[in-house]
């Protein structure tokens, strides 16, 4: 085969590949853009929670100290349902 000759199965294969990663690609894009809108739900509504039962002193602590944060979310777990 001259370099002027097509192969159809592997131009096919390649065609196939190509969409796959775009594939995979878009599908990652959008799990993060979930993840993203989730955690930031999640976190909106136990500040919230906190607000309305009076426990302003510890939203700073729910900011910066992820293991106090994982445990409101697991005291308040009822209030950050997750769609």
């Amino acid at each position: 085969m001259s370099i002027f000759e097509y192969n159809k199965e592997e131009e096919e294969l390649k065609l196939r590949k190509a969409e796959y990663e775009a594939g995979v690609t878009e599908g990652e894009a959008r799990g993060e853009e979930r993840g993203i809108a989730i955690g930031e739900t999640r976190l909106s509504t136990l500040i919230t929670q906190l607000l309305n039962d009076g426990k302003e002193a510890e939203i700073q602590q729910v900011l910066t100290n992820p293991v106090f944060r994982e445990e409101m979310y697991k005291k308040y777990g009822k209030f950050l349902i997750e769609n």
